[in-house]
Formats: C-alpha cells, structure tokens, sequence
C-alpha cells in the first residue's frame, strides 16, 4: 500500500477476496525512523480483516497510512519460509 497524498489516511478500506478471517501485520514501513521517516506507525500492530464487503470482495479492514509512506503488509497465518 503507497500513499503520496500530502495527508494521511485515515481509515482507508482495503477489500479482499478471502472469505474467512485474516490477521495481517507491517513487514516493512518507509516511515520508521530508519528510512528517514517520523515513526507514526506501530510496528507490531495488528490489522484483522472482517465480514464487511468493499469493492467487490468478501472481506475488508481498515487501516491508517501516513502522508508518503509504503507499507507492505503480510497474512500472520502462512508460512512464508517454505
């Protein structure tokens, strides 16, 4: 998720095609510190998705997203390693 609005987004819906309940978390921010950003967002949030459909899917959550940040966002619940 990128967003280059000059403010943040509050509440952004993002719809997706699964049907049960998913648990996602931030992989990578470009607004830590690190990358030279101020650090708006908590690492180790948590963003489940719920029944509510948007944009033609089944299953959606909302999610905040400061001014010029990229997020990559992964399911808690598959293994990627393998």
């Amino acid at each position: 998720m990128i967003t280059f609005a000059s403010g943040g987004r509050r509440g952004l819906p993002e719809g997706l095609h699964r049907e049960a309940r998913v648990r996602y978390r931030i992989k990578l921010n470009s607004d830590e510190l690190q990358y030279g950003g101020h650090g708006r967002l908590v690492q180790d949030t948590e963003f489940f998705t719920e029944p509510v459909p948007f944009n033609g899917r089944a299953q959606s959550f909302l999610i905040y997203i400061p001014c010029r940040t990229a997020l990559i966002l992964a399911n808690e619940d598959i293994d990627f390693r393998h």
